[in-house]
């Protein structure tokens, strides 16, 4: 039952707008200047939920839209629109960090915050300042409302422009004196969100000509494939088996884009310029629903020769030919795009030629797959390796999700782990701090939605320490809990290896040298335990997963 104030404020007129639209969940750090907002929240149907910090709010939102916009695409009835309440000008420079991280991964936040009277803000009080030109770069759209007749519209404007693929954070500055003032209007409808249709036809045909003719066609594929639907998975490896091309996960790739099963589908794109140029030294390559295929570290020769057929697929025009030469781009609906082209490369080939090219591909993938057991030997102490722990959390892990922010451990875990739709969400900006609030607010998502599938979280010893606080509000808002998995070298691994600048590599920094990891856990009222011995780990991530509390396990890594 919805409690009643008593009036008619232009608050509660904003939130009545946003439970029209279906928002569940306010993810905030509360302050003054957002208490009318807060309170009108308190007086609906929308869970409120606190964090100490206003990143935290973010991230969280961003993790828990991520798992919402999975379930959107079986149920119209469930949208992953999220509000993010902010404490003005500090709260919103405070969010920024994982604003960034949302902006990669898409997520359709609506940003708002507090502020002082227009009038007052020219005062330059503490508190004050450009909000809307903090975020700008990483928002879709920011916009300050200056009078309360504007509320509805902006609203609107604002849950459109981030629900309309490429889907993506908004912003809206609601000054105090505007909350406060009375108004009498009802919450305009959304409208029905628009969708994109098939390119053109002679694209496709094109498209269908260029993989008849090829000898070693390369499929790398990206976020936007998992983000559409559990059946463009699909449809990626029915056209890999097509036409016997090699499958590979763009670089950064944070949601399961391939059908892990599929013995097409290799691995990742490594990170380093010079391994990648040799996995795309072939005559045709299709980037599909790519994003954030660019290498960590600049290159001079193209990463693609330019000699081959390239051929891009995706839903954001902008990101069509915008590193890579691009003989066809393919602006459309990935999952009606993928069908067309999957059902037209039907018997291009004859059996004999699509075995010699599984053949070829099962030769690489036992290439990549040996290289990386070389790069990480068993320890002389028994201390488990990153690859070790992936492998036994192979065992482990049935249906949870797993939220990865591992940085150099995470790569192994989304090339290893044998994970379906829906179960992965991963770093991709490269800024640290995200995952750990992100899978908060998966689990979030999961409860609301009663699926109520655990989530773990796989964090670097280093990104825990970035946002310890978020244990405060798992403990705080989770019924069923959430396991944390802390993979701890005891340093700070890329600038170990700095060589890769051309510097002088670095010592390790052990950033957790002086912090007790499960100790800070338990002030939270977690259940922690601590390995380096990997033949009690089996045993220990069990105890960690496979239970309904709040759980942490460290694990002290071999990493040389």
């Amino acid at each position: 039952m919805k409690k009643n104030n008593g009036g008619k404020k232009a608050s509660k007129h904003f939130i009545e707008i946003l439970e029209h639209y279906g928002v569940k969940h306010a993810f905030g750090n509360p302050g003054t200047t957002e208490l009318p907002i807060i309170n009108a929240i308190e007086q609906s149907e929308i869970n409120y939920i606190m964090t100490l910090h206003e990143d935290i709010a973010v991230g969280a939102a961003s993790g828990y839209s991520s798992m919402m916009r999975y379930y959107s695409q079986t149920n119209s009835e469930i949208t992953p629109l999220t509000l993010v309440n902010l404490h003005t000008t500090p709260g919103v420079a405070h969010g920024i960090g994982n604003l960034y991280g949302a902006w990669f991964a898409g997520t359709p936040l609506l940003i708002t915050s507090g502020s002082q009277s227009p009038q007052h803000e020219k005062r330059g009080p503490s508190l004050s300042g450009d909000r809307c030109h903090l975020v700008e770069k990483y928002t879709k759209w920011a916009t300050k409302i200056t009078t309360p007749t504007e509320i509805s519209e902006t609203t609107r404007k604002a849950a459109r422009i981030a629900l309309t693929p490429p889907t993506g954070p908004v912003y809206i500055d609601i000054p105090w004196n505007i909350q406060k003032a009375d108004i009498d209007q009802k919450p305009l409808p959304l409208g029905q969100i628009p969708k994109l249709g098939n390119p053109p036809q002679k694209q496709i045909e094109k498209t269908v000509e260029y993989l008849e003719n090829s000898l070693e066609p390369v499929i790398i594929v990206g976020d936007q494939v998992a983000r559409t639907s559990k059946t463009a998975v699909q449809h990626i490896g029915e056209l890999s088996e097509n036409i016997g091309a090699r499958v590979h996960g763009e670089i950064l790739m944070s949601e399961k884009s391939y059908p892990t099963e599929h013995e097409n589908c290799v691995s990742l794109l490594p990170t380093k310029a010079s391994e990648i140029k040799k996995l795309l030294k072939t005559d045709t390559i299709l980037l599909i629903g790519c994003t954030t295929n660019v290498p960590f570290y600049d290159y001079e020769t193209p990463l693609i020769p330019e000699n081959t057929k390239t051929i891009q697929i995706g839903y954001d025009a902008l990101e069509l030919g915008k590193n890579y030469n691009c003989d066809i781009a393919l602006h459309g609906n990935l999952q009606k795009t993928l069908k067309q082209l999957k059902n037209k490369t039907k018997n291009l080939f004859d059996k004999q030629e699509l075995k010699k090219r599984k053949k070829q591909i099962k030769k690489t993938k036992k290439q990549i797959n040996n290289k990386r057991q070389m790069k990480h030997p068993p320890s002389p102490n028994n201390k488990p390796t990153k690859l070790e722990v992936v492998q036994e959390l192979k065992k482990t892990i049935k249906n949870e999700i797993v939220v990865d922010e591992g940085v150099t451990a995470g790569f192994i875990l989304r090339c290893e782990l044998p994970i379906g739709h829906g179960q992965l969400l991963g770093i991709k900006s490269g800024g640290l701090g995200y995952g750990l609030p992100a899978a908060v607010g998966a689990a979030i998502a999961e409860e609301t939605t009663g699926n109520n599938r655990k989530t773990i979280a796989y964090i670097g010893d280093g990104s825990y320490m970035y946002y310890p606080q978020t244990l405060y509000t798992a403990q705080r808002y989770l019924n069923k809990g959430i396991s944390i998995i802390i993979i701890n070298n005891k340093g700070y691994k890329i600038l170990r290896n700095a060589n890769i600048l051309n510097q002088t590599g670095t010592k390790p920094l052990h950033i957790t040298k002086h912090n007790n990891i499960p100790k800070n856990a338990e002030t939270h009222n977690f259940k922690t335990q601590k390995t380096k011995n990997k033949n009690k780990l089996k045993k220990q991530l069990k105890q960690t997963i496979k239970t309904n509390e709040n759980t942490l396990l460290e694990i002290m890594v071999h990493d040389p």
